[in-house]
């Protein structure tokens, strides 16, 4: 598989973190984050840069809804300049009983999608992810997040793993880079985060 080496160390280091003995720090699903997008491209999809702003709001102890914008502007190709932009909608499951400071949770959005050419071609089309998650506190100020997601939008499946590094400054604000790979392009992600 081709993401073999990397979905082991993944696995490993999530196993490790979910085991170490992790103090009571609780795991929030109640944040506003912004963030920084950097995708790095190889054929089809073009190097680009963008952002995105998301939110997730309990509505039970074990379910939260979720809402996000992303826009990212691709490098021009054959002299043409691309905008994209994705909205989303969802509900989050999560149960943080598996090990002491870590929590799975399963994520169902709705997906809508804008592409828009510098040619005046323009793209609308609505889908839907499935997310499947891991977040662990590795200590009291650090978390590690894994996810895989299967996306369908624009009549493509896409499958993308995702790995975050997470560090809290103080209870309410951390900040997170990450790292998401699908089949047709890798992404750097640097966001900042507010709980409440």
């Amino acid at each position: 598989m081709l993401y073999s080496p990397m979905l082991r160390s993944i696995l490993i280091m999530t196993t490790l973190a979910s085991s170490s003995s992790v103090m009571g720090k609780e795991i929030s699903y109640d944040y506003i984050q912004g963030g920084f997008i950097n995708t790095l491209g190889s054929d089809p999809v073009p190097d680009g840069e963008g952002f995105e702003f998301s939110g997730s709001f309990s509505v039970m102890s074990n379910i939260a809804i979720t809402a996000g914008y992303e826009r990212t502007d691709f490098d021009e190709r054959s002299g043409i300049d691309v905008d994209t932009a994705t909205y989303d909608l969802g509900v989050t499951a999560h149960n943080s009983t598996i090990a002491p400071g870590a929590s799975l949770f399963v994520n169902l959005s709705v997906l809508g999608g804008e592409v828009e050419a510098s040619d005046g071609a323009y793209k609308y089309d609505t889908g839907y992810a499935v997310t499947l998650g891991l977040r662990s506190m590795v200590t009291d100020i650090f978390e590690i997040n894994t996810a895989l997601s299967r996306e369908d939008l624009f009549d493509d499946h896409d499958a993308l793993f995702g790995f975050e590094g997470r560090i809290y400054t103080s209870e309410k604000v951390s900040f997170g880079a990450g790292y998401v790979v699908s089949r047709n392009a890798e992404s750097l992600e640097f966001n900042a985060r507010v709980n409440f």
